[in-house]
């Protein structure tokens, strides 16, 4: 008898055992979810923050990536032909050609440096302008002046 008692005594406190052990691991179970939870928050957050911000980041890019090609004393034609070379150009990602008779423009999403541009498109266009038409070269601007030394 004293054997059952005892072996019922060791049951009980084993069963209280177990009972504190799986309300511990429910405990940290618990915590773990609200870590889980507070973390998929903060990445909705941050996904909504970059969509905002990527929106800025885009236009400020866009706009340092054209080079603007200003050209005076040029006829259509010749703005024509020079705005392929410079589409053949490599780095060019496209051009946006615009003419008047008092200046032209022309727009170039391009990858590096005006001067580097510069560069390439002189070799592709040797009959239309050389270096004595340049009138200014900036990071983003290029000037060219074809009424020069005619």
């Amino acid at each position: 008898m004293k054997k059952l008692i005892a072996s019922c005594i060791a049951l009980i406190f084993l069963g209280l055992g177990s009972l504190q052990a799986q309300n511990l691991f429910d405990k940290v179970d618990q915590a773990l979810n609200k870590v889980d939870k507070a973390s998929n928050t903060a990445d909705k957050t941050k996904g909504t923050s970059d969509k905002v911000l990527g929106f800025f980041k885009k236009k400020e890019n866009a706009e340092e990536n054209f080079t603007s090609i200003n050209i005076t004393g040029i006829n259509l034609s010749n703005l024509k032909k020079l705005n392929e070379q410079v589409e053949t150009c490599k780095g060019v990602e496209n051009t946006k050609m615009k003419f008047s008779p008092s200046g032209s423009v022309i727009l170039v999403a391009y990858e590096g440096s005006a001067e580097d541009l510069l560069t390439a498109i002189q070799e592709k266009s040797k009959d239309i302008f050389n270096d004595e038409h340049i009138e200014g070269l900036d990071e983003h601007a290029i000037t060219i002046n074809l009424s020069k030394g005619k």
